[in-house]
């Protein structure tokens, strides 16, 4: 088989249709230690609110899980476990003072058996103890237990509409423009999907229409659906004028402040001290069902792989290695990622064999980064190619 890569380096999240394959590399998942310090009264909670424990489902369709956060006030991000790898990480607004979220993580199983789910809330280096589910895969729903009870309370997600749609992952604002200087109009709840209509040109807020009304949600705590490549750049509205400006004149000189990443709305100040970063591999997007044309020797198909400083400090140099089937087929190095800011490699394969490919990518593999977390650099999507 022929692998041709093609890196581009976009601070921008994905347009293209989007899931996470279940982990095929052996990742070490750490004891989950909440720091004993911290009072018990400052940890999450984590509860799977749905599947049902020794829920049946089946490989290559898309499982939700929908967990509820108590406690939730300063959680920085969830992650979601499949058999001790990542198999997702959603990360929460830093100016998110709710009580209690909900987070919908989502994972496609790629092989039958039995599964182990485990959930995380972070909250800083306070985690909150997993919360676990024992899922079976099937071969095909044929093979599901007719008392299986189906899944409730997730969305229903059309593999086969190529609508451009957003997924709302945990409770989000749906302002009037693509920043927190606007009005908000209403908040989307966990699970909701619309139609995206527009976009920033760095993909870091969409447009959507939810029922008759037409406002912007920030891109990194939603999951992409459908054929998105037509999705036109809109010209946001004028920036709203703040209100109730103060006009004390001050008798010393004020300290400087600066704004990092657009989604993330943290200040800090030159003198504060600087925190860890914490690389993620966000979403590797791309076709899991390639098929070798009728006449044709192979195919070619772009892969988008979005690596995320959660964080809050600055990476610095990394490298994010790629590999197909356990091979390194290329290593980019990137400059620096700032506390919010994405990264998206997009790498062209072509495919000349039917068979199943892994495309592994590991982001700061040397760990040369010190970072909050070591478990969350390494996604994985799979490939099944058949010929016509």
């Amino acid at each position: 088989m022929r692998v041709r890569m093609i890196a581009f380096l976009l601070l921008s999240l994905v347009l293209t249709a989007c899931n996470l394959g279940t982990k095929a590399v052996p990742t070490v998942l750490p004891t989950i230690t909440p720091n004993n310090n911290a009072p018990s009264t400052e940890r999450p909670v984590v509860q799977i609110l749905s599947p049902q424990n020794g829920t049946e489902v089946v490989v290559g369709e898309t499982v939700f899980v929908n967990a509820a956060i108590t406690n939730a006030r300063g959680v920085t991000s969830v992650q979601m476990f499949v058999n001790g790898n990542v198999a997702k990480v959603l990360p929460f607004a830093a100016d998110a003072d709710a009580d209690s979220r909900n987070a919908l993580l989502d994972f496609t199983p790629a092989s039958e058996g039995n599964i182990e789910l485990r959930v995380v809330a972070y909250k800083g280096d306070i985690l909150s103890e997993p919360a676990t589910l024992q899922l079976v895969v099937r071969s095909s729903i044929a093979a599901v237990t007719a008392t299986s009870a189906p899944q409730s309370n997730v969305p229903q997600i059309d593999p086969n509409d190529p609508t451009c749609r957003a997924l709302i992952n945990t409770g989000l604002n749906f302002r009037t423009g693509p920043s927190t200087d606007y009005d908000i109009i209403t908040v989307l709840s966990t699970g909701t999907l619309a139609p995206i209509i527009g976009r920033l040109g760095d993909n870091s807020w969409w447009m959507l229409r939810v029922n008759t009304r037409e406002g912007w949600v920030s891109a990194q705590y939603t999951t992409v659906y459908g054929v998105c490549n037509a999705v036109p750049i809109v010209t946001p509205p004028p920036s709203p004028t703040p209100q109730n400006q103060p006009t004390a004149t001050p008798t010393t000189s004020p300290t400087a402040t600066f704004t990092v990443a657009p989604a993330n709305t943290a200040t800090f100040t030159p003198t504060a001290t600087p925190g860890q970063p914490d690389l993620v591999i966000a979403n590797i997007t791309g076709d899991t069902s390639v098929i070798i044309p009728s006449g044709s020797s192979d195919v070619t198909t772009s892969y988008s792989i979005v690596v995320t400083n959660t964080g809050s400090g600055a990476s610095g140099a990394f490298v994010v290695v790629h590999e197909l089937n356990n091979v390194e087929i290329d290593s980019p190095a990137v400059s620096n990622l700032n506390p919010g800011e994405s990264i998206t490699l997009t790498v062209d394969i072509t495919f000349d064999a039917a068979g199943t490919y892994t495309l592994v990518s590991r982001a700061d593999p040397d760990n040369t980064v010190s970072e909050v977390s070591e478990v969350n650099n390494t996604g994985t999507i799979n490939v099944s190619v058949t010929a016509e």
